[in-house]
């Protein structure tokens, strides 16, 4: 009797649970799909930091004929909240040897959580004027860090440049001087 009982709206309660049924599937359908958009965004957003490590790095050959590992010094300078950490390992560069250089590569400026948290402002404000450190606007809200990495690093002739994330797991990216960017680690879960 409780299968034929109709509700005033005219539903009976087969009718009522099927369509309740079609509603919860459709919800978590609708929640995986939107994870695996925002996942599929937030990767793009590593695509872009290291697209923009890239173009850094090789406006610094240009002018000085090496790269370099210091993300201040190439001008690859953060901005906004980041989901991803980018850069390279704290090993800081011994060759070349510019004029400038003694005092900024024993500093933190090799990654963007270095430089959105300032650990590299103190060494940049005491070589540049105030008016050209203008604070940084930034923040990394990525778990997993680069600093501590091994073997992401520049030569005077070659880089590889990482970017690390926690989505559903450990996400990572790398990018070389050839422009290579690969898809190190999957971590979208999809």
């Amino acid at each position: 009797m409780l299968l034929k009982r109709t509700f005033s709206n005219g539903f009976n309660f087969i009718e009522m649970m099927t369509a309740l049924g079609i509603a919860g599937i459709l919800g978590v359908t609708g929640l995986n799909s939107y994870r695996k958009q925002r996942h599929q965004a937030r990767t793009v957003q590593a695509q872009y930091s290291l697209s923009n490590i890239y173009a850094a790095e090789k406006n610094f050959k240009t002018q000085w004929k090496a790269y370099h590992e210091n993300l201040y010094i190439i001008g690859a300078i953060p901005e906004g909240e980041l989901w991803y950490d980018a850069g390279f390992t704290d090993t800081p560069v011994t060759v070349p040897h510019y004029p400038w250089q003694s005092k900024l590569t024993t500093a933190a400026c090799n990654t963007y959580d270095q430089i959105c948290n300032n650990d590299c402002a103190n060494a940049v404000k005491g070589t540049y004027t105030a008016s050209y450190y203008g604070g940084f606007t930034c923040k990394v809200k990525s778990s997993v860090k680069v600093k501590g990495q091994t073997g992401y690093g520049a030569t005077a002739t070659a880089f590889e440049a990482l970017a690390r994330a926690e989505l559903n797991s450990l996400d990572e990216w790398t990018i070389n001087e050839k422009q290579e960017l690969t898809h190190k680690t999957d971590g979208t879960g999809n």
